[in-house]
């Protein structure tokens, strides 16, 4: 078994998870976590094409709820690292290594990025140049950061969660050591805040790989619905999970099922400005446990 996973959630959106899928080259078990299985498009048929694992929901619970039913995954499954990933993200060869080779010394590291989010710790600006980061120049984008390979990590307060890598250590900060990675109250807003925190109050410590760096369509959902503000991420959530007879997508209901694992392949990225998911905050401890 590899010993690495990398868990993407997402909330129903198959041409999203699709090209964040095509982006990667890392060898990782990969897990998708749909928070709006019911309603999904073509979801899980794609997983079991591509041999990866999936875990659904009867109904929308949120973001939280899926990175807890991630961290549940990842404890029982016995893996050694994890990154949770958003789903409107390119991946560069690399990026997961470079962040894992941390995990010793720190309990959670962030990539760099082109649109991090809150703070400016992990914006590629301030440390990379020469180019404009896009979807389509990830590796090269990444390769711009060479300068930092004696000593990649940088402590910071901060992370922004639409990327993280943890190793088992998590535990000792998690909300429930074998349950919830995060308080499942903090439905869709505030939950990296939350795991933050309790890893700085138990002595443990957050880094930035400034080696490692990964595309993120920031906003995309935001701009979809008119929207800016980080505090409508439960707004968009409610949106996905009531969806107006205007949405773009038919709704069709694939049921959870897990398969087998494998590493996809390259392919080219889109642009199109079809609803990514509400990536960043969801809740409600989920109790379905699937192992390999």
């Amino acid at each position: 078994m590899n010993k690495n996973l990398l868990v993407i959630t997402t909330a129903g959106q198959l041409k999203w998870l699709k090209e964040a899928v095509a982006s990667l080259h890392d060898s990782l078990d990969v897990l998708i976590v749909d928070d709006a299985t019911p309603k999904s498009v073509g979801i899980r048929s794609f997983c079991r094409a591509k041999g990866l694992l999936m875990l659904g929901k009867g109904k929308a619970r949120g973001l939280t709820d899926s990175w807890n039913m991630a961290y549940q995954f990842f404890y029982k499954s016995n893996y050694v690292n994890c990154i949770i990933s958003n789903d409107d993200v390119r991946f560069p060869r690399n990026f997961s290594f470079r962040m894992f080779a941390g995990l010793k010394k720190f309990n959670l590291i962030g990539p760099l990025s082109n649109s991090p989010g809150n703070g400016s710790y992990q914006k590629w600006g301030r440390y990379g140049s020469g180019l404009k980061p896009h979807s389509y120049n990830v590796d090269q984008t990444q390769d711009a950061l060479k300068g930092f390979h004696k000593a990649p990590f940088l402590e910071v307060p901060y992370l922004n969660g639409f990327c993280f890598a943890f190793s088992r250590s998590i535990t000792k900060f998690a909300c429930a050591p074998k349950l919830l990675l995060v308080n499942p109250k903090k439905t869709n807003v505030g939950n990296e805040g939350d795991l933050v925190r309790r890893i700085k109050a138990r002595g443990g410590r957050i880094a930035i790989c400034r080696t490692s760096y990964v595309f993120h369509w920031k906003q995309a959902t935001y701009k979809w619905l008119g929207r800016r503000a980080l505090k409508c991420r439960d707004t968009i959530w409610t949106h996905w999970t009531n969806p107006p007879k205007t949405h773009p997508h038919k709704t069709h209901s694939p049921k959870a099922h897990p398969a087998k694992i494998s590493s996809p392949k390259a392919g080219p990225p889109k642009t199109s400005s079809s609803k990514p998911h509400s990536h960043h905050h969801h809740p409600k401890p989920s109790h379905h446990h699937h192992h390999h």
